[in-house]
């Protein structure tokens, strides 16, 4: 309770003192008035029926024995004919009754000692005063005067001595604070502690002051984690058992759809999973590792428990969750798997065909010599394919390698046109037009890997083109771009995403027929990635394609 409520409360305490010893007063005041007056009106009623000028004598001697009553006659004049005592209008009532005797001719009088009423008597043709007396009551008003301001002096004495020791007991708990406070903020500093509330005001601001500085201090400090927390490209979260989040950066939010506010793991098919895991780790009391697609990508989640001296209350068991995309590791050890198994296919294909062939002619099966003619021409034709295909795994090895490679000014132009007579015969075949659209640009970059780049590219352009068809070569060297466009078959969006995958055909019939191996546009991506290249694709099916490189 604060100091203002104290005080109230023992205002409303005395207010209600007060107005219970007034009703206290007030009720039996009333009521012995009432009293008083019923027997004072008694009085005077006997007096003036039975007053006549012959018996005044009579009359006092009868009514006035009484001590605790007087009667006054006194003529229009004000002086007393006769009365019970000696008075004079001196006196407190009389005084008010000869002030008032031309106004009123019958009222009432109140004063500390009783009571009075004043009658005119037409009998007597004079004034009656009746006087009763009660002590009793005057003693309710000393007590109510006296004792009224004496409860208010003991209250008083009472609320400065509660307030002393109050203040004074508070006074000692805020020094206890204070030090404690101290200590807290680890201040060395001596200083001297009294009850007085100034200078525990002056050490509590002092204290104040320091405690802000730190405070500002681990803000900066929890700053400074939090940005390091989110530069990191893995997922970090630490969690209670029960999914209350204790710590997390960018990139784990991110992963699990997690607001940055989130107090508690929102419970969602992923979230489960990774609580159920979290359970089990925590029961097994060891790490966990775990695999999850999320959104077409394959995140490593790795479980680990974390020390009960971590948290503050040692009841509440935590972990730690790390999140590493592993997609590019686990499709890259896909590809290997399929490469292998593709690779063992495609070799496979060109060298049964080069075993049969050399079979027949060895068992006589065929004899003449167009026979043999031909079966030697395929064979040459497979060995060359299978050559190719030895060659190209061989330079994929060497791209996926990252060895490093002489740099050199390469003339764009020049080289283009270079490829595009190397490939002047496939060209003629299917009677494509070249069309060239060149700025003049120099490229720094290995001379093999851009033959490789855009002899794969053009190839493509003249394979997959139809006859008469058209290639576009567009050089932009304000938007730093080249280009490469064909009226070909097209891609479909379903293949747009898979034809950097290594054997993969759009039409596998047709790029056998060619002479394709599946490994063109692979080559393209590694020499594109190696040099930080970005390729971009535009083709739909029937309509043609365009590869389009970043330089």
């Amino acid at each position: 309770m604060n100091r203002f409520k104290r005080t109230l409360t023992i205002f409303l305490f005395t207010i209600s003192f007060i107005l219970i010893a007034l009703i206290g007063l007030l009720v039996p005041f009333y009521q012995t008035k009432a009293s008083y007056e019923t027997e004072l009106n008694n009085f005077s009623l006997d007096i003036n029926n039975n007053l006549t000028n012959d018996n005044f004598e009579e009359i006092l001697s009868i009514y006035g024995n009484d001590s605790r009553t007087d009667i006054v006659i006194f003529n229009k004049s004000g002086n007393i004919i006769d009365s019970t005592s000696d008075f004079t209008f001196e006196s407190n009532y009389l005084f008010k009754l000869k002030n008032e005797l031309d106004i009123v001719k019958n009222f009432n009088v109140y004063d500390k000692s009783g009571i009075a009423i004043c009658t005119y008597n037409s009998n007597i043709s004079s004034y009656v005063l009746c006087v009763v007396y009660y002590e009793s009551f005057y003693f309710m008003f000393k007590v109510f005067v006296i004792v009224v301001p004496i409860v208010l002096a003991i209250l008083g004495a009472f609320c400065v001595l509660f307030e002393y020791f109050k203040s004074k007991k508070e006074a000692t708990y805020l020094k206890y604070q204070v030090r404690k406070l101290r200590n807290i903020v680890n201040i060395s500093t001596m200083v001297e502690y009294d009850n007085d509330i100034e200078n525990l005001a002056n050490i509590l601001k002092d204290t104040r002051r320091e405690l802000d500085r730190q405070l500002k201090n681990n803000f900066l400090s929890e700053k400074k984690l939090n940005f390091i927390l989110d530069s990191i490209e893995q997922g970090i979260i630490v969690v209670s058992l029960e999914g209350a989040i204790i710590l997390s950066n960018k990139k784990g939010r991110d992963i699990l759809h997690l607001d940055k506010n989130d107090k508690k793991m929102v419970e969602n098919a992923l979230v489960h999973d990774v609580l159920v895991n979290v359970k089990v780790a925590s029961s097994l009391n060891r790490s966990l590792l775990f695999n999850k697609e999320i959104e077409g990508k394959i995140y490593e989640f790795n479980i680990n428990n974390i020390d009960d001296s971590f948290n503050e209350n040692s009841n509440i068991k935590s972990v730690s969750i790390l999140i590493v995309d592993i997609t590019e590791k686990f499709n890259s050890e896909k590809m290997k798997r399929d490469f292998f198994a593709n690779a063992a296919h495609e070799l496979k294909s060109p060298l049964t065909t080069i075993l049969c062939y050399q079979e027949l002619i060895k068992d006589g099966v065929l004899t003449s010599n167009e026979e043999i003619k031909t079966a030697n021409e395929k064979t040459i034709k497979e060995s060359e394919r299978m050559n190719k295909l030895i060659m190209e795994m061989l330079e994929l090895s060497s791209l996926e390698n990252n060895n490093l490679r002489p740099i050199e000014k390469v003339d764009v132009c020049n080289e283009l046109d270079h490829i595009l007579s190397m490939l002047e015969e496939q060209i003629k075949v299917k009677n494509i037009k070249v069309v060239r659209n060149y700025q003049k640009l120099i490229l720094k970059i290995n001379n093999e890997d851009f033959y490789n780049l855009f002899k794969n590219l053009i190839e493509n352009a003249i394979r997959y083109n139809k006859v008469n068809g058209e290639i576009r070569i567009n050089i932009d060297t304000k938007n730093k771009t080249i280009s490469i466009a064909d009226d070909g078959i097209g891609i479909s969006d379903e293949n747009k995403s898979r034809i950097f995958e290594r054997f993969y055909r759009v039409d596998k019939a047709r790029s056998r027929e060619n002479g394709g191996t599946g490994l063109g546009l692979s080559i393209v991506k590694y020499i594109c990635n190696y040099y930080d290249y970005k390729i971009e694709v535009k083709s739909s099916l029937g309509n043609g394609a365009e590869f389009t490189i970043y330089y």
